[in-house]
């Protein structure tokens, strides 16, 4: 008796998921068909044209070997016209400094405010919020990124998502990240 539990319960699924399909078919037929004639047409158009070109001819593209003593990725990067190392942390919600590393760039760190606490990987500290004028990575520049100064002691600066949410894409490739803006 299970075994032909089983075949009805996986007849039923297929039939269900058949007529699912055939109801979202003709439910974007309707929808184009009552859209004015060549209106699909422009409305594709415009969603490409809205989008930056895939092909790396048009982008500005970075390329970032893995470390292999480690498996990390590091960039070296020029912050408002100082060079710094940073870790590309994608699980970072945020460029993270030291307090040495804020120094480097110009950042009176004693003239900051601590006050956010974060969580980070080494526990809980608190931070200071500062803008960068700029993160230049060979060919790619992004301006006005938040970042937080961090009052615990910090090995290497994290390139966070404030950073990397303003490219096109980054995408790992073997011993790669690939960063498009």
């Amino acid at each position: 008796m299970k075994l032909f539990d089983l075949i009805i319960v996986t007849i039923l699924l297929v039939a269900g998921g058949t007529f699912f399909a055939l109801f979202l078919n003709q439910k974007s037929d309707a929808a184009i068909e009552t859209c004015e004639p060549g209106a699909a047409i422009a409305q594709s158009a415009e969603l490409a044209a809205s989008e930056p070109p895939l092909t790396e001819s048009y982008a500005r593209i970075a390329s970032l070997n893995r470390d292999n003593r480690n498996g990390h990725f590091y960039a070296n990067a020029i912050v408002n016209q100082t060079t710094l190392k940073f870790l590309v942390d994608t699980g970072a919600s945020s460029v993270a400094l030291s307090k040495d590393s804020a120094r480097k760039l110009g950042i009176d760190t004693q003239a900051l405010d601590y006050r956010w606490n974060i969580s980070t990987a080494g526990g809980d500290t608190k931070a200071a919020y500062v803008v960068l004028d700029r993160i230049k990575i060979q060919n790619i520049e992004v301006e006005n990124v938040d970042a937080m100064v961090l009052e615990t002691p910090l090995d290497t600066p994290l390139l966070g998502m404030t950073f990397l949410s303003q490219l096109y894409s980054y995408e790992f490739r073997q011993k790669h990240l690939i960063l498009r803006q």
